[in-house]
């Protein structure tokens, strides 16, 4: 190397060096910013703080690693007009911050064993913040993953969705994997997906519905390989026969004069419940409706398990299922082997007695709803939701304490979303999941 290059490598570095330099001093400078906007000695003067700072890896490497952190603008408490103390949320995006840096890993924001001793005011307070910083950084984001998947649809002509396990996905995430699949299509181009429906899981398959199962932790070489081995004969046939089964249910339902008529799963797909619907169609066709048309409210349930559809079929000594009425949410029950004179007479005696359930269960839907509703606007929440694993009537226990607690709640829950569920969770950073509140929290936890 000679005087020349090597003096030019000299002048680079040391123009690397101050440019680090004064990247790590402007990020001071703005921590010092948030700090006091923090402390309620300045107001903060942007919506998110970026910082850059230029570390060591560790003690033993030279080389310097670029740390990018964004915090959200901080809340303050004022205790008095000359006394303010940092919130649990501005502590823990600190943490975020520090822990990033790598000074503490003990710092790191977000609740872990400690969610439930937390007060519900921090609580409230934390999950404010994450949603507003969420709501900045996911600008975007959404309309993204719908051109992402509308140009899969249009190009491809294959509609992608993610199945519920995946809620607690972000956005990012999201659309990363639908890059990856978009990768995953271009290595079986020769494959005509045209009409599928993929469905991005926690496993492979083909569902009831023709849907192709993808397991989202695998890369797109796993994909492409399972997408041009799959039975995509078999899946489209699937999703034709799911379309008959929809069209033929909604005849039968018109025909009978009830609300609708529907059965589970692994029953949907048995050529019985197929040959079924069309027995009754045929059969309601020259009967005409049940009860008269007095039933038009009642849903009907088709019921019958593969086991006992062999022993029907062979004419085999098993325990059957029977005609039974369900009392919680007001539907009558009827095995797939049963004739329309059996279900008739069933449903005339019996339907009576299953209309007042589906009554009670629709009035506690109602009330339900209204509740929701009026807790919302009291609280002026964003979104107000149910956990699907919570019951009506936790729900509206929940409801009744957040209504009578609305003076008190109001400041810390405006503009929030909050799922009320069996445990306190903050929202993810990065998600458009909202807060989840226990349901039977205590206001003297405020």
């Amino acid at each position: 190397m000679d005087f020349e290059e090597f003096s030019s490598k000299v002048s680079l570095f040391i123009l690397e060096m101050f440019h680090f330099q004064v990247v790590n001093q402007r990020s001071f400078q703005l921590l010092q910013e948030y700090l006091n906007a923090a402390k309620g000695f300045s107001s903060p003067e942007q919506h998110s703080y970026h910082f850059i700072f230029y570390l060591h890896g560790d003690t033993t490497s030279e080389k310097l690693e670029k740390v990018e952190v964004s915090l959200p603008c901080p809340q303050v408490r004022f205790l008095s007009p000359n006394r303010a103390t940092i919130l649990p949320a501005t502590r823990a995006a600190l943490g975020n911050l520090l822990f990033a840096c790598g000074l503490s890993r003990h710092v790191k924001g977000g609740l872990t064993d400690e969610e439930d001793s937390l007060r519900i005011s921090d609580l409230l307070q934390q999950a404010s913040e994450i949603q507003r910083h969420n709501e900045t950084s996911l600008l975007g984001m959404e309309q993204k993953l719908v051109v992402v998947k509308n140009a899969m649809c249009i190009g491809r002509g294959v509609r992608v969705s993610f199945c519920s396990a995946l809620a607690g996905l972000t956005l990012k995430q999201q659309l990363a994997l639908l890059h990856t699949l978009g990768k995953a299509f271009d290595l079986c181009k020769e494959i005509k997906l045209l009409g599928h429906s993929v469905l991005i899981g926690d496993r492979y398959g083909v569902d009831n519905l023709g849907n192709l199962w993808l397991n989202h932790e695998d890369n797109e070489e796993k994909w492409s390989a399972f997408l041009s081995a799959a039975d995509l004969v078999t899946a489209l046939k699937y999703k034709r026969e799911a379309t008959l089964r929809r069209a033929k249910e909604l005849k039968v339902a018109k025909l009978m004069e009830i609300e609708m008529i529907f059965t589970h799963d692994s029953l949907s797909i048995h050529p019985r419940y197929l040959r079924f619907l069309n027995e009754i169609a045929e059969s309601a066709l020259q009967h005409g409706a049940v009860g008269g048309g007095k039933f038009y409210e009642l849903p009907v349930k088709v019921i019958g398990s593969p086991n006992e559809l062999g022993c029907y079929e062979g004419e085999k000594k098993c325990s059957m299922t029977t005609f039974e009425v369900d009392d919680t949410m007001g539907f009558v029950a009827v095995p797939v082997w049963e004739n329309l004179t059996n279900m008739y007479s069933f449903i005339e005696q019996h339907g009576e007695k299953a209309l007042e359930s589906r009554q009670r269960f629709k009035q506690l839907e109602e009330r339900l709803e209204e509740m929701k509703k009026k807790t919302r606007k009291l609280l002026k929440l964003r979104h107000l939701t149910f956990d699907k694993g919570l019951s009506r009537d936790k729900c509206l226990s929940a409801c009744t304490r957040l209504s009578r607690s609305a003076r008190e709640l109001t400041r810390y829950t405006e503009g929030l979303s909050i799922c009320l569920s069996h445990e306190n969770q903050l929202p993810e950073p990065g998600s458009k999941r909202p807060l989840c509140l226990k349901w039977d929290f205590s206001i003297s936890e405020l």
